[in-house]
């Protein structure tokens, strides 16, 4: 049996699970992050046809969730004549409510139900965590865009109970924070799944004050929790529920607005702001989760939704005694709402889902080599000779694209972290601030003698000291706090081979990574595009290299 989940909001997302195991999952709009929902449906049909499935193949369709407290409206067609679908909510009710209707999927008229948005972000964090692997129950922390954090415990039995809400502030204070305090006019605003990495960085180059902290909790306070007018008419027009059916974007941007003018005034710049920002955030979620969470003792916990892509929100959680063991899942965006719509439609609670990191799409194939490049075959260890010796970055396109924003996946961009030059050129290539930061890509065995915990997450959701010794050694992912993005690369047999060949030569066991997410849409999803675009010296793809030829000049050797 196929199941297919579908996001049709934002960045959209499509998801199948044949016969109990997630087979694909993929968000659908890397180029327009506010792609209509028509639009996102023909991606849809593309999508099916590249990965040689058919519409009539699926047997059971689910969609997720959208803006609305227990039924949404999604619009479909022009403006002038648009087709409703009829879906369920953004919040997670008990019991749920579940929607159903029709849609036009590749011409095809198909049937779907609906579940809560939310629903489903409980479901696809809990089934692919270790947790639901075991056998064992959950609690599930859901901290999305348009959501309060919101806390769910499944039980060994897969059945999921709401816990309530630990505070009325949507997760896209971080999307908001990471635009609006950062420099004005340096490069691209951070990209959908980003901007918490954006504000881990801006803060890493601040200060913590005691000031700061208290003043932006001053301020949390006066705007979202306090019993004055103002905070109360934001609790009752803003639920958590949607953007387009609440105006938490007006009441988030005026609590920035006002925080940037309080700490102008005391003379407090953008980084420390930032630092002061991230700490009380990180404090604030990890002392809610406390309260919600009094009497139950230590808790495995999924982390989960935009948030989720804060390291250093995810450092806060898992560093609480409160939390024995923690999760958080590779694709906090688009493709999680896909994934937990299917997960929702297989019915009888949830339940572990076999997955793999790479579940996308294959790279398109590369009928044609612009001039200017030479190919030639090259082993992971001759790239990462090649690496070493030129000091180079390199993008590296292998097999399926990796399922979640983070940086580490099948299109990425490969440098030393040895040199300050890198860094500037990194971010010049990325169009962003001087202060940003790559992550750190190692492996576990080595981890230790560079970060402290040393790295044992598959994939970069964690912020990690850099020992002394290595962060004048490692200027490309450190921060000036000392600080770094961290991920390992063991499940990856390409990464793991280039990586040790790399410390063989180099005697430095890190890497520096850009992800997809961080340059700019559609650069690096096949070879044609990462040459045309020309932003590195180095291409390579699943064992051969594309190399760019100079005028007059001769192509290296890679040995």
């Amino acid at each position: 049996m196929i199941v297919a989940g579908l996001k049709l909001t934002g960045r959209g997302g499509l998801a199948l699970i044949r016969n109990g195991r997630i087979e694909f999952a993929s968000t659908l709009s890397e180029v327009d992050a506010e792609a209509s929902v028509e639009a996102t449906v023909d991606r849809v049909t593309e999508t099916l046809d590249a990965i040689r499935r058919t519409v009539d193949a699926v047997d059971v369709w689910v969609v997720d969730g959208g803006p609305g407290t227990t039924d949404g409206r999604l619009r479909l067609g022009p403006a002038d004549a648009p087709v409703e679908l009829a879906v369920a909510g953004h919040l997670d009710t008990h019991p749920p409510v579940v929607a159903e209707g029709t849609l036009t999927v590749g011409g095809t008229a198909v049937p779907y139900v609906s579940y809560a948005h939310l629903a489903g972000h409980v479901a696809a964090a809990y089934c692919t965590s270790p947790f639901a692997r075991d056998g064992a129950g959950a609690t599930v922390l859901v901290w999305d865009t348009d959501s309060f954090p919101r806390l769910a415990r499944v039980d060994g039995r897969g059945r999921s109970e709401s816990r309530g809400e630990l505070f009325p502030i949507t997760g896209m204070v971080l999307d908001l924070a990471a635009r609006m305090l950062g420099p004005a006019g340096q490069g691209r605003e951070p990209a959908p799944g980003a901007a918490g990495a954006a504000l881990a960085d801006l803060a890493g180059s601040g200060t913590v004050r005691t000031e700061v902290t208290s003043l932006v909790g001053r301020l949390v306070d006066e705007h979202f929790e306090a019993d004055t007018a103002a905070a109360k008419e934001y609790r009752a027009s803003v639920l958590g529920r949607g953007r387009s059916v609440e105006p938490s974007v007006w009441h988030t941007t005026e609590f920035l607005t006002d925080l940037r003018r309080a700490a102008d005034a005391h003379g407090v710049d953008a980084a420390d702001l930032a630092a002061g920002l991230q700490r009380f955030l990180g404090g604030l979620l990890a002392e809610r989760l406390a309260d919600l969470l009094a009497g139950d003792g230590p808790v495995d916990l999924c982390f989960t939704g935009s948030a989720a892509g804060s390291p250093a929100l995810t450092a806060a959680l898992r560093e609480h005694p409160l939390v024995r063991r923690m999760w958080v899942p590779p694709y906090p965006d688009g493709a999680a709402g896909a994934v937990g719509a299917a997960a929702l439609g297989l019915g009888d609670g949830l339940r572990w889902l076999p997955w793999d990191l790479r579940l996308g799409p294959l790279p398109g194939r590369t009928p044609h080599v612009p001039p200017g490049w030479s190919t030639a075959p090259c082993r992971p260890e001759e790239l990462a000779r090649l690496i070493h010796r030129t000091g180079q970055p390199a993008v590296v396109l292998r097999g399926r694209l990796y399922a979640g924003p983070g940086p580490v996946g099948s299109r990425a961009i490969l440098a030393p972290a040895t040199a300050p030059a890198t860094r500037d050129l990194l971010n010049r290539l990325a169009d962003r601030p001087a202060y940003r930061r790559a992550a750190a890509l190692c492996l576990r065995d080595r981890a230790a003698t560079v970060f402290r915990p040393d790295a044992a997450d598959p994939h970069a959701g964690y912020d990690k000291q850099v020992v002394p010794g290595w962060r004048s050694r490692l200027p490309v992912v450190t921060r000036a706090d000392g600080t770094a993005r961290v991920s390992a690369a063991d499940d990856d047999a390409v990464l793991r081979t280039i990586l040790r060949e790399y410390r063989t030569w180099s005697d430095v066991p890190v890497l520096a990574v850009l992800g997809e997410v961080d340059v700019a849409p559609g650069v690096l999803d096949t070879v044609e595009a990462a040459l045309r675009w020309g932003g590195v010296e180095l291409v390579w793809a699943d064992g051969v290299l594309h190399r760019r030829v100079h005028p007059g000049g001769q192509r290296r050797s890679t040995k």
